[in-house]
């Protein structure tokens, strides 16, 4: 699961971005996921979604 965000939203979108992407690139990889590993894969697609938010924004700003 992503750490809480009083300590992972302190970090730069980019990282936070690239993390996620890393988790969720392991947990597809393994094809057949149990309930509790679908629970994180889908806090980490939360957590690619909200920094690729915000990477956006400060791009488009």
């Amino acid at each position: 699961m992503p750490p809480n965000c009083s300590q992972y939203c302190r970090l730069p979108a980019s990282v936070r971005l690239a993390e996620a992407q890393q988790k969720i690139r392991v947990l597809v990889a393994r094809r057949v996921l149990s309930a509790e590993e679908r629970l994180e894969l889908a806090a980490w697609q939360r957590a690619w979604v909200a920094a690729w938010r915000e990477c956006q924004y400060v791009i488009a700003a």
